[in-house]
């Protein structure tokens, strides 16, 4: 199987088989490197020291913002979710009324049916 030749910049490591960046590109990255350790300290301080009350305002004034809008969509969720049971409710009811009105008209119609029953063993004992 032939090997693939390696990217640009980027040569075989003879032990593995496998490519990397030639040593001159990794010198140059090894010395950035070394070199942002030395600034992040510098720049902690900075950065704690230049933290000011007005810099964090904007980002909790934000946070705030966006906690009021979920809060405002929150609620109107809510209602919409109450408008929406209360209007089930109101379709159950007009259900458990049109229900009543048949079970009374089964009722009836099984009285009327029984008592027609009893009408006709009576009119054949005659």
């Amino acid at each position: 199987m032939a090997v693939k030749p390696c990217p640009a910049g980027q040569e075989r490591n003879e032990k593995t088989n496998r490519c990397r960046k030639i040593a001159a590109a990794t010198s140059a990255s090894s010395s950035k490197k070394a070199k942002s350790p030395s600034k992040s300290p510098s720049k902690t301080p900075s950065k704690s020291s230049s933290k000011s009350p007005s810099k964090k305002s904007p980002s909790k004034s934000t946070k705030k913002v966006a906690a009021d809008e979920r809060a405002i969509q929150d609620v109107a969720m809510m209602k919409q979710i109450q408008k929406d049971y209360l209007e089930m409710r109101s379709e159950y009811a007009k259900m458990e009324k049109e229900r009543d009105k048949y079970r009374e008209a089964y009722e009836n119609m099984v009285r009327t049916m029984a008592k027609c029953h009893e009408d006709l063993k009576k009119e054949q004992r005659r």
